[in-house]
């Protein structure tokens, strides 16, 4: 499974079962799962584990600073040309996360899958950190301008070395927490008490979820009728659970990022219905137009899941 954009997963509560969204702000949950972990559960342990992997998870995605170097920078380095830009990464950025997954290491909790996955994260992340802070000085200050780009030459197999290895483990990281975060959803969603608004709401992150995992698939291949028609019926299940959500508790603020989500989502489907996908000189306006669809769809996405995990509703 290959995550095509940064993920976004959901907290869990961590006081009592598994509940989609936190109860609290992320810095509260983590102080008060502190606080009671001589008291946790075994269920509840894992829960606060699989909270702070989560805040590690929803960080930055490292692969969009290799895919830029290897686009612009990769052969001017290769071929010792002058540079007129570099990329590194906000220092911050790679210090957040490397502590968030050295947190939840360790962490009471069984979660195997996950700390086998986010030990060599955290080690490649640790690798990386000196590497890029001095890089990223380089870039601040446009280093770069004044020595032609020989210290990125001289650098560059250690530091896209240790980025690349940092997108390799990550990445690792993503399909073994997602998998993760499909079993709290769907087992929120399965033992809710129907026609709740805990019911609707779980049922709100699932079919967002598998609306994004079908759009991938519409979006690869915008001309195929069966990926648009099982796109469509994800849009409706999410709307359908959305609905129902906002007739148990005013949810307006929340309706407002799902209703764009929904309608940037149909737009899709209805513009690729009327697009002729057969090459042809004008076929480049149109594949443009709907990049855009999905460009918007996916932040629209991003804006949804961040606004379950902050409680917007």
């Amino acid at each position: 499974m290959i995550l095509k954009m940064k993920p976004l997963f959901a907290s869990l509560c961590v006081a009592g079962t598994l509940l989609l969204g936190g109860c609290n702000d992320s810095e509260t949950q983590s102080q008060q799962a502190e606080a009671a972990a001589p008291e946790l559960s075994p269920e509840q342990q894992n829960i606060a584990k699989y909270n702070v992997f989560v805040e590690a998870a929803n960080g930055d995605n490292f692969s969009s600073y290799l895919d830029e170097y290897q686009k612009y920078y990769a052969d001017a380095i290769k071929n010792k040309e002058p540079l007129e830009n570099y990329t590194a990464v906000l220092p911050s950025n790679i210090e957040r996360q490397r502590k968030n997954l050295e947190k939840a290491l360790a962490m009471k909790g069984d979660l195997p899958e996950l700390d086998a996955t986010g030990k060599p994260l955290s080690e490649a992340l640790a690798k990386l950190e000196p590497l890029n802070k001095e890089m990223y000085n380089y870039v601040q200050s446009k280093g770069f301008l004044s020595d032609k780009g020989k210290k990125a030459q001289e650098k560059d197999a250690a530091f896209i070395g240790a980025l690349t290895e940092v997108v390799q483990t990550q990445q690792a990281f993503y399909e073994a927490i997602a998998k993760r975060d499909e079993i709290n959803t769907r087992t929120a969603f399965e033992n809710a008490e129907k026609d709740t608004f805990e019911y609707y709401r779980a049922g709100l992150v699932v079919y967002a979820k598998e609306t994004m995992h079908r759009s991938y698939d519409f979006f690869e291949s915008p001309s195929d009728k069966k990926l648009a028609a099982a796109f469509n019926e994800s849009l409706d299940k999410l709307a359908e659970m959305a609905e129902g959500m906002n007739g148990k508790q005013d949810c307006s603020n929340l309706m407002m990022t799902v209703n764009s989500l929904l309608s940037n989502g149909r737009k899709s489907i209805a513009d690729a219905a009327k697009t002729d996908f057969t090459p042809r000189p004008t076929l480049q306006a149109a594949l443009v137009s709907l990049n855009m669809d999905k460009t918007f769809f996916n932040r629209d996405f991003d804006h949804l899941i961040g606004a379950l995990n902050n409680q917007v509703c």
